[in-house]
């Protein structure tokens, strides 16, 4: 699959301080499933739908982008 990035990366802080850029909907994918602090939420699930789709080309980069964005929020991670 090829990817495509995001238009601009997203830039998180988790709580025990570590960052992370997040550069496209591969990285989403591996962030949520990997790293993230919950394994639950509207937008966690929905972010991880939107991730795999956009590298399967049905949704585009930036609309993953956006359903990751709400997700980190969600989580209560810092959007930076």
């Amino acid at each position: 699959m090829h990817e495509i990035p995001w238009s601009t990366p997203v830039r998180l802080r988790f709580e025990d301080g570590t960052r992370m850029s997040i550069d496209g909907p591969r990285d989403g994918l591996n962030c949520l499933l990997q790293m993230w602090p919950t394994d639950h939420g509207e937008f966690y699930e929905k972010a991880k739908r939107q991730c795999y789709a956009a590298l399967e080309h049905v949704k585009t980069p930036d609309e993953a982008r956006e359903t990751f964005i709400a997700a980190s929020k969600e989580a209560s991670l810092i959007v930076q």
